[in-house]
């Protein structure tokens, strides 16, 4: 898995957020303290990624400079076509960036 360190859930402990090997985003929430760290067992937050609704799958992906692109797939079974692409957020090289308009917590 990789991942970034985040308050996620605006506690003021450090969480996990990061993709595992299975395509799964995942968030392990801080349930340690600065001197002791830990994480619980962890919870899918995103998966299937079906952006627009039509119950295609579409593709996720990060650009060197941080933008977060959504590439919308609106072929068919068989034959994806991915030629549609939507940015959905920025400042994903920093720590954590903004998405869909909304300020990233901190």
């Amino acid at each position: 898995m990789t991942g970034e360190e985040v308050d996620f859930d605006g506690d003021g402990r450090a969480d996990l957020v990061g993709l595992s090997t299975d395509g799964a985003l995942r968030v392990y929430r801080g349930t340690g303290t600065p001197g002791a760290p830990s994480v619980d067992g962890g919870a899918v937050i995103g998966s299937g990624w079906n952006i627009d609704g039509d119950d295609k799958s579409d593709l996720i992906a990060r650009g060197s400079d941080g933008t977060l692109r959504a590439y919308l797939n609106k072929g068919t079974p068989g034959a994806p076509n991915v030629s549609t692409t939507v940015t959905i957020g920025t400042g994903w090289n920093t720590d954590v960036g903004t998405c869909l308009n909304r300020p990233a917590r901190r």
